[in-house]
């Protein structure tokens, strides 16, 4: 088996460098650098061939908006057998994805000769007991608190037809109270999936896959209130697993039912003893529910059909398709810079849509050099939300401390308001450097830790744990399979 070289400094007349860049052609750091500076890539062209290398965008927005741009990839290496390609771990640096997240759109590659590929992306495509859950963007946006919110208020529009802002207000307000109050992940959720997915794959013996819309078919799609409830509760349990997956790397389904069953001891296919893991509010306020009454209250005459009738189609385009199709055709960059502006001074790092509530908030975060993300915030993007996994880390922290993979950490904080916790605490693994790194000082500051590249997270676990540098050694000597992103 071939793979695509750790380092490459020269290329043989044939071959293309294929790396991953942003669609402004910004080609800053990692791979790209290396793009622009040797093999002929083109200072701000962000898509295609160019000299010896082939730029494929990465930078734009979660995994579904990258596959577009690896399919044409495909397409043109099959195109042009004289030339071979050499393709990087793209996405996998500056971008923040895994391989266990971009492997799998290069599939069909598997078959193209003239297409080679890192081994970080073959130890995924070709190990069947190597967990291939839904990519975490799709699992964190597909049936988000956003969309839940918005198909409840169409729910409610279809069976009322509403004219009068204050009775859909009162309307709205009950049907979030009973959100609130009944528990997304409770029996009801946990037995789809439960009966769908996971008795089957245990039984049966089948690989760790998880297919959302699959799951979502055992659900009667009559867009009632209550199957509403059902996709977010199932959706929200999905997320869970798989921001589990990246510590745990689950190998079969009975060890997914065992954190499960820890994480929420009452809760069965049959039977539940509590109210279990709701959207989470800070202080009593529920942030996305809040910006979305807003919305309706600041724009509810513009939501009305010519009959004076609330139109779900105006609200569908307002709250979600005008964001999806501005991405779609400008990328995620280009849609932030054009329609978006900071906060304010005070948080000029969070970025809001100018047109209130028509996208999500996000946050810049600086990943080296001239390079940034933006990540998208699941709530107003500073304060307690600033942090994107605050509440799945608090959910499943403690299957991880437990894990036996990971070391605890302190480090002492001279520089901190009084109500902080004077010292930070770290969870860095003992010896698998290829998963995540987090921080657990306290509920609010905690969550996994973005590097802008894995050489700057190797450099973090030298600093806070300098007996590691005989295994990275091991790892850059590759005695031992601790596979990295392109640098």
């Amino acid at each position: 088996m071939t793979y695509t070289p750790d380092y490459i400094s020269e290329l043989a007349p044939n071959e293309v460098f294929v790396f991953g860049s942003n669609l402004d052609g910004w080609h800053c750091g990692g791979a790209a650098r290396t793009a622009l500076y040797k093999f002929g890539a083109v200072w701000g062209q962000g898509v295609g061939l160019q000299g010896q290398s082939y730029a494929i965008p990465t930078m734009q927005g979660p995994v579904e908006t990258i596959t577009p741009y690896v399919d044409e990839f495909i397409q043109f290496a099959k195109e042009h057998s004289e030339l071979q390609f050499l393709v990087t771990p793209i996405g996998c640096g500056i971008a923040g994805f895994i391989p266990d997240e971009i492997a799998p759109l290069f599939r069909e590659a598997l078959n193209v000769d003239n297409i080679t590929l890192p081994k970080s992306f073959h130890q995924v495509l070709e190990k069947s007991n190597i967990p291939h859950l839904v990519p975490k963007a799709v699992i964190s946006q597909h049936y988000g608190q956003v969309r839940t919110l918005i198909d409840l208020a169409k729910a409610l529009n279809s069976e009322n037809h509403y004219s009068d802002f204050e009775k859909f207000a009162t309307d709205f307000d009950n049907v979030i109270h009973e959100y609130q109050q009944r528990g997304l992940i409770n029996e009801y959720s946990y037995s789809i999936f439960y009966r769908a997915w996971l008795v089957p794959t245990i039984q049966n013996n089948h690989p760790i896959e998880i297919d959302e819309n699959e799951l979502f078919n055992h659900i009667q799609n009559d867009q009632t209130i209550q199957s509403i409830f059902l996709k977010r509760g199932l959706s929200k349990l999905l997320r869970i697993i798989y921001y589990l997956n990246e510590s745990q790397r689950y190998t079969n389904a009975s060890q997914i039912e065992q954190d499960l069953m820890k994480i929420f001891p009452g809760l069965s296919h049959c039977s539940n003893s509590a109210v279990t893991l709701n959207d989470r509010s800070i202080f009593g306020i529920w942030y996305p529910a809040c910006i979305v009454a807003n919305t309706f209250t600041k724009q509810w005459e513009q939501f009305k059909d010519h009959n004076g009738i609330l139109s779900n189609q105006k609200i569908e385009e307002y709250f979600i398709k005008g964001f999806e199709e501005k991405v779609e055709q400008l990328g995620l960059m280009k849609t932030i810079r054009d329609f978006y502006q900071n906060d304010g001074s005070c948080h000029p790092e969070v970025l809001v849509p100018k047109e209130y509530g028509r996208g999500p908030v996000f946050v810049k975060s600086p990943t080296g050099g001239c390079h940034f993300t933006y990540i998208k915030s699941c709530g107003e993007g500073k304060g307690p939300n600033a942090s994107p996994d605050l509440y799945e880390f608090n959910v499943v922290k403690e299957i991880i401390k437990q894990s036996g993979k990971y070391d605890i950490v302190r480090e002492k904080v001279n520089a901190r308001p009084k109500h902080y916790s004077f010292e930070d605490i770290y969870l860095i693994p003992k010896e698998d450097f290829s998963l995540p790194i987090y921080i657990a000082t306290d509920y609010y500051r905690c969550g996994k830790i973005l590097f802008a590249s894995e050489r700057k997270k190797w450099e973090f676990i030298l600093s806070h744990k300098p007996n590691a540098e005989a295994n990275l050694h091991r790892c850059w000597s590759k005695e031992i399979d601790c596979s990295y992103p392109w640098m």
